[in-house]
C-alpha cells in the first residue's frame, strides 16, 4: 500500500465529552505512524449538521493537518438524508459522502478515536492489489482512561476487548472497514435507504458486502480511546428507547443486498469553497428517487450494479 484515505465524520457537540480531544489524538498518532512507514495519507473530513453556536471542527482539522480535505453538510442537507427527527448525524450518509471524495486506491472508513495497531499497519502495507476483492476488519479494544495512543498495545490498559469472531461482520465493524476502491464502489458504499437509523449499518455493510462476493478478513487490531458515554458503557434500555440519538432498533438483516442510487454518497449535491480545503455541501436540486425496499427485482439490480462497477 503506497496511500490511503481515511474517511471521518462527527460534528462539534462534544460526543462522549473531550470528542475534538480525542479526535485529534487519534488523527496525529495515525498520520505520524502512516508516515513514518511510507504510507501517504489523507484524512477525509465530513462535518455533519454542525451547531450553529460552534466553531466548526474543519477549521482546526485542517489548520493543524495539511493532509486533511474538509466538507461540511450543513442542516439542509441534513433534512434532506434525515428521516428522524430525534438525529442529528447520518453518520454512514457521511462516511459515503467521504468515500466518494477520496483519491487513493485504498480507503478506510472509521471512527474519529480510532487508534491503528501495530499487527494492522503491518498487513496495511502488504496490500498491493487495487482489485482485491475482500473488506478488512480489525479487532476493537476498548482503552482504559487516560491510556495514549502510543501505550495503547499494552493488554492491562485495555478495558474491554470485542470478540469478532467468523464470519466477521458484527462487534465494531465500523470502527475499521477497509477496502479497496473498486470494492466501495462496487457495493455502493453503506446502506442510504435506511433514513431513520444509523445503528448496525456497519454490520450490514459486512454482510451485504459477502453476498455481493466481497467476504470480510480480519487484519489485525485498533483500540478506541476512552469515553464514558461509549456505546459499551449503555444500559439496554437507552440503547434501544424509541428517541435515542442513533435511531429506534429494526431488522437490520432483512432486504439484504441492499442497493443504493448511483448518486449514493451525495455525488449530486453542490459544492461551495468555504475555506483553505474546506467546501460546504449545498442540497441536490432534484431528490433522490430509492427503489422500494424488499421490493422484487432489488436483488438482481444490486448483483447487476456491482456486476458493472
Amino acid at each position: 500500500m503506497r496511500d490511503i484515505s481515511i474517511v471521518l465524520c462527527g460534528r462539534n457537540d462534544d460526543h462522549g465529552g473531550g470528542f475534538l480531544d480525542r479526535l485529534l489524538k487519534a488523527a496525529e498518532h495515525n498520520l505520524s505512524r502512516l508516515a513514518d512507514l511510507g504510507v501517504g495519507a489523507e484524512i477525509v473530513w465530513i462535518e455533519w449538521n454542525p451547531p450553529a453556536d460552534r466553531p466548526l471542527l474543519a477549521e482546526e482539522l485542517t489548520r493543524r493537518f495539511t493532509s486533511v480535505r474538509a466538507w461540511i453538510a450543513g442542516p439542509a442537507v441534513h433534512r434532506y438524508c434525515c428521516d428522524n427527527p430525534h438525529m442529528f448525524i447520518m453518520e454512514f450518509f457521511a462516511k459515503n459522502a467521504g468515500v466518494r471524495r477520496s483519491q487513493s486506491e485504498w480507503i478506510l472508513t472509521t471512527n474519529a478515536d480510532i487508534v491503528l495497531g501495530e499487527s494492522t499497519l503491518a498487513r496495511m502495507l502488504e496490500l498491493d492489489d487495487p482489485e482485491d476483492a475482500r473488506v478488512y476488519r480489525a479487532v476493537r479494544r476498548d482503552l482504559k482512561p487516560g491510556v495514549a495512543p502510543a501505550d495503547a498495545a499494552t493488554a492491562s490498559h485495555w478495558q474491554f476487548s470485542h470478540a469478532t469472531t467468523p464470519p466477521y461482520h458484527a462487534e465494531g465493524a465500523g470502527d475499521f472497514l477497509l477496502a479497496s476502491r473498486l470494492v466501495f464502489e462496487a457495493v455502493r458504499g453503506f446502506n442510504e435507504t435506511i433514513r431513520f437509523a444509523k445503528l448496525h449499518k456497519d454490520t450490514q455493510f459486512c454482510i451485504h458486502a459477502a453476498k455481493l462476493g466481497f467476504e470480510p478478513s480480519v487484519i489485525g487490531e485498533v483500540y478506541h480511546l476512552h469515553h464514558p458515554n461509549s456505546w459499551i458503557h449503555l444500559p439496554m434500555a437507552a440503547r434501544t428507547a424509541p428517541d435515542a440519538p442513533w435511531g429506534p432498533p429494526y431488522n437490520y438483516r432483512a432486504n439484504l443486498p441492499y442497493l443504493n442510487p448511483p448518486e449514493w454518497g451525495l455525488v449530486h449535491c453542490r459544492e461551495e469553497p468555504v475555506g483553505e480545503r474546506i467546501c460546504r455541501l449545498l442540497p441536490p436540486k432534484t431528490p433522490t428517487v430509492l427503489p422500494e425496499v424488499g421490493s422484487r427485482g432489488v436483488l438482481a439490480e444490486a448483483e447487476n450494479a456491482w456486476k458493472a462497477a
